[in-house]
């Protein structure tokens, strides 16, 4: 073993750590003003006296990243360094365990069905950050032993977890790395977090602000998460909503549009009229006004 690593002892909750394993802990950060994100990523392993050796293994973050891809990135980068470790053959298995749904709820579904539907889901909706996912199939390929990729909740006095998340953060307000793809992000108005389909997809006609424009190459499709600036029921909320390579929409620009009615894979079919900024800002405080 390294001798800069740090052997010390720990009480583990409801996991019992195995020597033939190598355990990787990873967390991501994502921060706005400007959007810059970080991984943190801690390994694991049992010495034969039973004491734990640890390891904080480095990686910079990367300007304009989400949560979600430095959580993913995160995966990535434990297993390359998995894979460059000269006894990685003394381990049967690598076990990562991270607080990401999103990893731990998609992996498997990027191993099997994604690249035998091009990257796109049932209802032919694009896959968000399909680079990631292939180098993440890449580097579980690499290492040619069986991973395994856990959830484990956060920010619960996990000694493993707590450290990767410090390492997260850290790694945010570092040096760092290029963006991973091309986002134009523009803050959004109201309070409300994105919630995928939370806005009905029935053919309407709607104005919106866009938050986040996205140009999926492999897929020739635009994503966006916008804001509905429209009175109504919807008025406030913050989705998920896609377009042809042939209809793009800008950033920080206000649109009149005409949707599809496909929950699954919502489109903008038509851009009617871009809206003056000062006139959609209006709409939108004679709206909250109302609420109030």
């Amino acid at each position: 073993m390294p001798a800069h690593w740090v052997e010390y002892k720990v009480k583990m909750r409801g996991l019992a750590l195995r020597s033939d394993t190598l355990y990787f802990y990873t967390d991501g950060s994502s921060y706005s003003g400007p959007r810059v994100g970080g991984m943190g990523i801690v390994m694991v392993t049992v010495n034969p006296d039973g004491t734990d050796a640890v390891e904080d293994v480095p990686v910079w973050g990367h300007e304009g990243a989400t949560n979600n891809q430095m959580e993913l990135k995160a995966c990535v980068e434990a297993l390359r360094f998995a894979a460059t470790l000269p006894n990685l053959r003394a381990f049967r298995e690598i076990r990562i365990f991270t607080d990401s749904r999103y990893v731990v709820g998609n992996y498997k579904t990027a191993m099997f069905t994604w690249p035998a539907r091009d990257w796109r889901t049932a209802a032919d909706r694009p896959i968000a950050n399909m680079e990631l996912w292939r180098d993440l199939i890449g580097a579980i390929q690499q290492v040619r032993k069986r991973v395994e990729i856990s959830w484990v909740k956060g920010h619960q006095k996990h000694v493993y977890n707590e450290a990767a998340d410090k390492a997260a953060k850290a790694s945010a307000k570092g040096l760092l790395k290029r963006p991973l793809d091309v986002v134009h992000v523009r803050r959004k108005i109201t309070k409300q977090t994105v919630r995928p389909g939370c806005v009905p997809m029935q053919g309407q006609t709607m104005s919106i602000r866009v938050l986040t424009a996205q140009y999926l190459r492999r897929q020739s499709a635009h994503r966006y998460k916008y804001e509905v600036l429209s009175e109504g029921d919807t008025h406030g909320l913050v989705d998920l909503i896609y377009s042809g390579e042939g209809l793009y929409l800008k950033a920080g620009h206000h649109y009149e549009v005409t949707v599809n009615g496909e929950q699954a894979y919502p489109q903008v079919l038509t851009v009617l009229r871009e809206l003056e900024r000062l006139l959609a800002r209006e709409r939108w405080g004679k709206q909250a006004s109302t609420e109030s």
